[in-house]
């Protein structure tokens, strides 16, 4: 997923001439979002990987609210948290698919007002990036539900070489502990 989101941010940095651009997910386990890709021309403390709690900063409100966000000065934002010294104006969009947020993109800029009035822009380009981000996350399940059925297809393989129960048994505890980082496999 994340070098999709990384051609997404830099094609839209290059596109649009801006100077940060961001995309992250929300975990709502942690109750907490995380930078999946970034692309600045402008020092930053956010990284990849970069992780804050929902609610916290414009970003946070985005992602706990779900409803976009459009600062012309960000000193006037009661929630404000500086991570990109100098920023003066900010827009962040919930980035939903079927009704579902998928990911929050965020767009700062060292000009005041350097997206007034760009909202319904932003609001359609985060439609068509939810459709990106939907396909990616939909291919890496179908990768991991085929990883699952040909590592089912091998352990049945395996356990139907063998002539009885404890060799059946013997042959899957080693199939497990070759290969996943265990210590220990027993079958009880």
């Amino acid at each position: 997923l994340r070098p999709t989101l990384q051609r997404i941010t830099d094609a839209l940095a290059k596109k649009f001439d801006w100077q940060l651009v961001a995309l992250t997910t929300i975990d709502q386990e942690s109750s907490s979002f995380l930078c999946e890709a970034l692309t600045t021309t402008v020092p930053t403390d956010v990284h990849v990987g970069y992780s804050r709690r929902l609610g916290s900063g414009v970003v946070g409100a985005v992602a706990e609210t779900g409803e976009p966000v459009l600062i012309d000065d960000v000193a006037a934002w009661p929630n404000y948290v500086e991570t990109t010294p100098g920023a003066k104006s900010e827009i962040c969009v919930p980035v939903k698919h079927h009704g579902r947020m998928v990911a929050v993109l965020n767009i700062e800029s060292t000009r005041a007002g350097a997206f007034h009035g760009q909202l319904p822009l932003l609001t359609t380009v985060a439609d068509q990036i939810a459709g990106a981000i939907a396909s990616a996350q939909l291919f890496l399940e179908l990768q991991q539900r085929a990883r699952l059925m040909e590592m089912m297809s091998e352990v049945s393989r395996h356990a139907l070489e063998a002539k009885d129960l404890n060799a059946v048994l013997h042959r899957i505890v080693n199939y497990i502990h070759e290969h996943f980082p265990l210590e220990f496999v027993t079958i009880v």
